[in-house]
């Protein structure tokens, strides 16, 4: 050691600084800042120094500063020597720009780098060869429907296996195949397959396109991106993207590509949960399934939406045991697709499925995830401030302050729950950054009421839309994070990504959900209320001005109403907002001008949300030389298209309960005589009420109408009694009043 010491010292006593950069960087010596601080220094002496710069070039290479090293090599690609040119092809392939790597790597004639360079092609370039696997041979033999054709592609082969090691690790390998039919299935050409780069990696990607005279081109580097899902926020950049862009895929082609992904690390370092979903937007010919797991490991499988599995397929494994393992087998051949139909549930609620998980209780679940996020919730001296300045009042001032602060200046990034990795962020971190994903802003919020002296939770839900919880089967199918604060003996839920909501009013797709509630000592399973007063009111008062007729137009919102209202109010330019009732202005009046605009409440959220705009014009009956027609006043808008079926597979969703009110005025003039006043409207059903008047008082006619929705589905057992009653809505709905126009006639006498 002592011989190799007195080395060093004489070589960097006698060398240059370029020799002792180049020397660091050749040996591979860790401290890289050293050669950077040399080069860098000498460079200021010699900016012209092309040498310098390339060794500077290569160090930013080595510290995979990409942009960096490119800047250098792009501003010297005249002066490259072969091994410059082999890592500018590396960066360029890097940076996607796959044309100029290899013309770079092309021009490269030296014997010493020329066998590299042709490595870099072939791993670049697309690959063309004439023989067809075997296997391939007899997927193309399926038979092609004509429900394949109407769907634009079919899915040959769909072939997964899950195996959960020893050590806790995952590996995932998927085979997938399918042929393109027509333009309706060329979406398929682009392959995106996601993963977390803080615990998973692709281990291996293979991929190729049949063509249609089946040539198989095997894809290149050139066809694949990797990406950060969310490059905008560095906090959520370990969520990849693995973009493959298939090469030929048009109509009667065949894609396939197999992919490995190793998780390093399970959920808890021990439990997985695992939802394998039985069909897709298209056929699928074969489905296989394999969950690999150690044989002492125990495992829970749960079976739902067993009603919509009318092909009665076995959702039942298959399983099999050696000395080691044990194995879970499930096939399925011949899936239909799910075919939409208007106004049908979430694919989660209508969609067989099988929930696979090793949790045997909440408790687990629990334990693993406070652990993840105990410590990132005490307060910073920031947060405190802001708090201190929030709370001037009461406890219940002090919950609407500082959720409102949370929700006004926190900015959402819409990542779901566990795709970016289960564990938040520091509060103190989301507060400076201004930004986070649900369970940072709920963990912060969580932090800031509890500074308060409030008590706060956090909570994990399945939205609607996502594959729901039960309370008997314990599994992590959570892809939102929200809040449960309670002052005295009342819970407030509250959702901090739902920008204009407040303390009483959650998001509809938040609402009657089962949740698990992170209480300090213990969970609990709880549920979300249900927002019954959702409600709009419009008003429209109707006069005469000389030729013209005068529009005074006032809506006010409740509940699901006001927080989609005072979002567009909030976030549509003054422009198109104004555009867009203008539009409205002129579906009643084809004439119509903009007068005059006024939003009442905008900012004050425990107050009701009033929109009031005027809009004049004369294009208002329809004239019939005597007889003047009122077109209908009814603002209840609905459509035919959702009983257009004569038999359903699924149900029809209603949506939200809700309620809208409307109630018109207009002056009678002493010419106009009424000669035909549609009758009372009045419709009840279990699902929805209507109610209609037209009615005359003080020499004004008045209209009046309700639309209720009372149920969220109609079942499929329901479904011909629904048809009918909604039959009947849209035949009396919209019959118009008829005015006979009289002359006034002259005293003779």
């Amino acid at each position: 050691m002592r011989i190799i010491y007195i080395l060093w010292i004489l070589f960097f006593v006698g060398c240059s600084p370029l020799k002792k950069a180049n020397f660091l960087l050749e040996n591979s010596i860790l401290n890289l800042k050293k050669a950077q601080s040399l080069l860098e220094a000498h460079l200021k002496k010699h900016p012209q120094d092309k040498r310098a710069k390339l060794l500077l070039a290569r160090l930013y290479y080595q510290k995979s500063e990409f942009q960096k090293a490119f800047e250098i090599y792009e501003d010297l690609k005249g002066y490259l020597d072969p091994d410059s040119k082999i890592i500018f092809s590396k960066i360029l392939i890097k940076k996607n720009l796959f044309e100029e790597a290899k013309k770079i790597l092309k021009s490269i004639k030296s014997s010493d780098y020329k066998k590299e360079a042709q490595l870099l092609l072939k791993k670049i370039e697309k690959k063309i060869s004439e023989k067809l696997p075997s296997y391939l041979e007899e997927l193309l033999s399926k038979p092609i429907t004509q429900q394949d054709i109407e769907c634009g592609a079919q899915i040959l082969l769909v072939d997964e296996v899950v195996q959960i090691t020893p050590d806790n690790k995952e590996v995932s390998l998927v085979h997938f195949v399918a042929r393109i039919l027509n333009e309706r299935g060329k979406e398929l050409g682009e392959v995106k397959i996601e993963y977390d780069s803080t615990y998973e990696y692709i281990a291996e990607l293979t991929a190729q396109t049949i063509t249609k005279d089946k040539r198989v081109i095997k894809v290149g580097r050139e066809n694949i991106r990797d990406v950060s899902k969310y490059l905008e926020f560095p906090l959520y950049s370990n969520l990849r993207v693995r973009i493959i862009s298939m090469p030929e895929c048009v109509p009667g082609s065949v894609i396939e590509y197999k992919v490995k992904i190793v998780r390093t690390r399970l959920i808890n370092k021990k439990d997985f949960s695992i939802i394998y979903v039985l069909k897709e937007k298209y056929p699928i010919k074969i489905a296989k399934f394999k969950l690999i797991v150690p044989k002492n490991r125990k495992v829970n499988i749960y079976k739902r939406n067993l009603e919509f599995n009318f092909e009665n397929f076995n959702l039942a494994p298959v399983v099999q045991e050696d000395e080691n393992v044990k194995i879970y087998k499930w096939e399925f051949k011949n899936i239909p697709p799910i075919i939409r139909e208007p106004n049908m549930p979430p694919i989660s609620e209508i969609n067989p499925y099988i929930l696979i998980t090793s949790f045997s209780d909440w408790k687990e679940i629990y334990n693993w995830w406070i652990r993840l996020y105990k410590d990132k919730i005490t307060p910073s001296q920031e947060i405190k401030e802001k708090v201190r300045e929030l709370t001037k009042k009461d406890k219940l001032s002090a919950l609407k302050e500082i959720f409102k602060f949370c929700c006004e200046n926190i900015r959402y990034v819409a990542v779901e729950y566990g795709r970016a990795g289960f564990t938040p962020h520091y509060a103190k971190d989301i507060f400076l950054n201004k930004y986070g994903d649900c369970k940072d802003q709920s963990i912060l919020l969580v932090s800031m009421l509890r500074t308060a002296k409030i008590k706060a939770w956090p909570v994990l839900i399945s939205t609607r839309g996502n594959f729901e919880i039960k309370e008997s089967e314990p599994s992590l199918n959570f892809n939102h994070c929200i809040v449960l604060a309670k002052i005295k003996d009342k819970f407030y839920f509250l959702d901090p990504t739902a920008e204009t909501s407040d303390i009483y009013n959650l998001p509809f797709s938040d609402q009657a959900r089962t949740v698990l509630v992170f209480f300090d000592d213990n969970y609990r399973i709880m549920k979300t209320p249900s927002k019954k007063d959702n409600e709009i009111f419009i008003k429209m008062d109707v006069s005469f001005e000389k030729n013209k007729l005068n529009f005074k137009r006032k809506i006010t919102t409740k509940g699901e109403f006001t927080l989609a209202q005072r979002y567009f109010l909030k976030y549509t330019h003054p422009k198109i907002f104004k555009e867009k009732l203008l539009e409205k202005a002129k579906d009643i009046l084809k004439d119509a001008q903009l007068k005059r605009v006024e939003i009442k409440n905008l900012e004050f959220f425990y107050k009701p949300l009033i929109l009031y705009y005027e809009f004049s014009g004369s294009m208002f009956f329809k004239d019939l030389g005597k007889y003047k027609i009122l077109p209908s006043l009814s603002e209840v808008e609905i459509s035919g298209r959702i009983i257009s079926a004569q038999q359903r597979r699924y149900p029809v969703f209603l949506g939200f309960l809700r309620k809208k009110r409307i109630k018109i005025s207009i002056p009678l003039k002493e010419s106009f005589k009424i000669y035909f006043l549609p009758p009372q409207v009045k419709i009840n059903s279990r699902w929805f009420s209507y109610y209609n008047k037209y009615y005359i008082q003080e020499g004004k006619l008045y209209y009046e109408e309700l639309y209720e929705i009372k149920k969220e589905k109609v079942t499929l057992s329901e479904y011909e009694d629904f048809k009918k009653k909604f039959e009947e809505l849209l035949f009396l709905k919209d019959i118009p009043v008829i005015f006979k126009y009289e002359e006034k006639k002259e005293n003779t006498t």
